[in-house]
């Protein structure tokens, strides 16, 4: 379930990124098709096309590439997620999982996709709409630049030429200027959250085989063993060191609310298993007493530091005890 509580989250963050680097690079390639087709347009103008018409002309050709996209993004998307529950199923011992494709998904990504597209293009389209044929006809008129806003600030002097042009180049377009930082940040964010699921795996297993579980092999019995058992393990050839641990299924108690768990006993300056803090620091186990996480002590048993909880072994005998709790 976490895992597919993943999936669901992602598949609201990635769709969004790749739809707005999409809108950014649709919005840039129309307008420069608009600017080149200038005379074009006046021409259709003059000839009695409406506003109206040349502005349905652009929308329909962006409609052809939305919609070609959304065809083959479809059919990749269900062969995708047929393929991943299979994997699912193979990978996590699942009876079956099934992958259905709802027309509600569809038509909500046909939607955002659409919305989208016309977005990234409305600036572009209300140009072309605005032009009129004896202004079109004509080159277009070079760009009149004003004084940046840091220069007004009397910062001049500290300024070159080369700096002084650039700022006066974002100050005359802020919006196309605001949409080229957006679109570029986008991109920014496709390339680290591909690479999260990498790091964070990475990251993961140093945590836990490095810091702390830092054995290269674990032997389990099914019954308690004595210590003996211990000394049979580090004899046999190429064990250098070896040290004991112990874990028992327990219910752990705190006035009304309870909580299953399990209880790990470690030995006294353990080196081989040890817990970390969020902060890669090895935590001192204390000599009594028991030690829980946070968000176990706090939001689900209510506890605080110096309270006594119940633990109710759930083998053997079934002994209670009260341990304080000491973090």
């Amino acid at each position: 379930m976490q895992e597919l509580s993943q999936l669901e989250n992602l598949s609201g963050i990635f769709p969004m990124i790749f739809l707005g680097v999409a809108a950014f690079l649709l919005n840039v390639v129309v307008t420069r098709l608009v600017g080149t087709q200038r005379e074009q347009i006046a021409a259709l103008k003059a000839f009695g096309y409406s506003n109206f018409t040349v502005a349905l002309h652009y929308l329909q050709m962006i409609m052809v590439i939305v919609l070609a996209g959304i065809v083959i993004g479809v059919a990749a998307g269900a062969w995708l997620g047929h393929m991943l529950s299979e994997i699912y199923v193979e990978y996590l011992r699942l009876p079956f999982l099934n992958f259905t494709l709802e027309p509600l998904r569809i038509i909500q990504a046909l939607l955002i996709t659409v919305v989208a597209g016309l977005l990234g293009t409305l600036a572009a389209v209300r140009s072309a709409v605005r032009l009129k044929p004896a202004e079109a006809m004509r080159p277009e008129a070079p760009a009149v630049y004003r004084t940046s806003l840091i220069e007004e600030l009397g910062l001049k002097r500290l300024l070159s030429a080369p700096t002084r042009m650039i700022l006066r180049n974002l100050g005359h377009k802020p919006v196309k200027s605001l949409l080229s930082m957006l679109g570029i940040a986008l991109a920014v964010a496709i390339l680290m959250t591909g690479r999260f699921p990498e790091d964070s795996i990475d990251y993961t297993m140093y945590v836990h085989y490095v810091l702390s579980q830092r054995d290269d092999l674990a032997v389990g019995f099914d019954d308690v063993t004595s210590r003996p058992a211990l000394t049979e393990l580090q004899s046999l050839p190429g064990v250098e060191y070896g040290e004991p641990y112990r874990f028992v299924p327990a219910r752990l108690r705190f006035e009304h609310r309870s909580y299953l768990t399990v209880i790990w006993g470690f030995e006294p300056g353990s080196t081989i298993k040890r817990l970390v803090d969020s902060e890669l620091r090895v935590v001192k186990l204390p000599p009594e007493g028991i030690v829980l996480n946070e968000y176990l002590a706090k939001n689900i048993l209510g506890m605080e530091t110096g309270d006594l909880v119940t633990v109710e072994a759930l083998e053997g005998r079934m002994p209670k005890e009260h341990h304080v709790l000491n973090g």
